[in-house]
């Protein structure tokens, strides 16, 4: 399988164009088969995703992954 690693993609998209363009990009990940691997705050890529790790801090200041 191919990769493609993005930090915050649609930073600078609307709302309405995050939302296209997650989409888009959800249709070109099957069709090419390739996985896209995003560090994102954007709801839109959040809702077309296949899994989804979630980074928080705990009391002591370190990092935990969860899936959700």
């Amino acid at each position: 399988s191919r990769y493609l690693i993005v930090d915050e993609l649609a930073r600078h998209l609307s709302v309405d164009m995050q939302e296209r363009f997650a989409a888009v990009l959800k249709n070109l990940c099957k069709e090419f088969n390739f996985t896209v691997i995003a560090v994102t705050h954007a709801p839109a890529f959040v809702e077309v995703a296949d899994r989804i790790f979630e980074v928080t801090l705990n009391d002591e200041g370190r990092s935990e992954i969860n899936e959700r």
